[in-house]
């Protein structure tokens, strides 16, 4: 069933008591992820299972649109999947009947016995997420470290080492934007492609997404001479930015190389961040990160929901931090 704001405190209660982590009871943090209207979901994107008023198990979507050259296909991710240990297969039951609300489901990310469970229930590999790293500030990010070992120096040695200069973005500059409309419409177009398959994006929905009430979220527009080429959103999460969304009209690899740079330029502007990091799945991002000494932190692969064989033969699915919560609970 899904859950209602009124019951935002007990959801709340929940996933804190399951997940030992206070700001996921944050009620504005709730209000916003699962309760403030999305024009892609009508209504509440929390669903618990209940025993009468006990709450056994959570799933929280976060959904998109995947843009194919056939059709448009819906599509959804899974945060803040939690049961009660003592209702075992509660989870199980759950996110079964929510993959019941969308024509496929994704799973690019999650704990080593969720990922065994998935392929139980019909989920399939489809392509890889890569997560990359730059740090930008050494002894600050060495300072940060939660949980110091005798690794801290090796990782600051070779972190200095590589703290070399990003690769040029002359001729590109950053224009800093509050909110995106229809002047930005053909900067999120996603036409057929031939080689990559790409989550839909809106204005309306970039400004929710914006709005998120746990990070510093900001966008900007990639431009490159006088002309509006691109965007890109960064979102603060403690002495850490994430380059959650990035997007370039055009194939040149060159162009993908510049962007990414006067993303890492942007992140490393502010003197508070030591790390700069994201998460993407397509070639063209992976190779412009590579230039730009971004470091491979892990490689997952995506795992795929779709009894309708809607995604058979489509290209590789471009999915970004943005597209899951990873762009403002990233904790290390």
């Amino acid at each position: 069933m899904a859950a209602q704001a009124s019951d935002r405190a007990e959801v709340g209660e929940f996933l804190q008591f399951v997940f030992k982590k206070p700001q996921l009871a944050r009620p504005d943090l709730l209000q916003w992820h699962y309760f403030t209207p999305r024009e892609d979901w009508p209504g509440s994107r929390s669903y618990v299972l209940k025993r009468g008023d006990k709450i056994l198990a959570h799933g929280g979507v976060d959904p998109m649109t995947l843009c194919t050259p056939g059709r448009d296909v819906s599509s959804m991710q899974l945060s803040d999947w939690a049961a009660a240990m003592a209702a075992p297969g509660a989870g199980v039951i759950l996110l079964q009947e929510l993959a019941k609300l969308a024509d496929t489901f994704l799973v690019p990310s999650g704990t080593q016995h969720t990922r065994s469970i998935l392929p139980e229930i019909g989920f399939r590999p489809c392509g890889h997420r890569y997560a990359y790293t730059r740090v930008v500030r050494p002894w600050k990010h060495l300072r940060a470290e939660r949980s110091p070992d005798w690794k801290s120096p090796l990782r600051l040695a070779r972190n200095i080492l590589c703290r070399v200069t990003l690769s040029s973005s002359s001729g590109w500059s950053s224009v800093p934007i509050q909110s995106f409309g229809d002047a930005e419409l053909p900067l999120l177009e996603r036409r057929p492609d031939s080689r990559t398959t790409r989550c839909r994006r809106t204005p309306r929905l970039l400004n929710y997404l914006l709005e998120c009430p746990v990070a510093g979220v900001t966008g900007y527009l990639l431009v490159r001479g006088t002309q509006s080429l691109g965007y890109y959103i960064l979102s603060r999460v403690g002495n850490r930015i994430c380059i959650a969304d990035l997007s370039v009209n055009s194939e040149s690899v060159a162009d993908w190389q510049a962007a990414y740079s006067l993303a890492a330029q942007t992140a490393a502007a502010d003197a508070a961040v030591s790390e700069v990091f994201t998460a993407v799945s397509t070639d063209a991002a992976r190779d412009a990160l590579a230039r730009n000494h971004f470091r491979l932190a892990n490689r997952r692969a995506i795992l795929l929901l779709d009894r309708g064989g809607l995604l058979d033969g489509a290209p590789p699915i471009d999915l970004q931090a943005l597209d899951s919560d990873e762009f403002y609970l990233y904790c290390g």
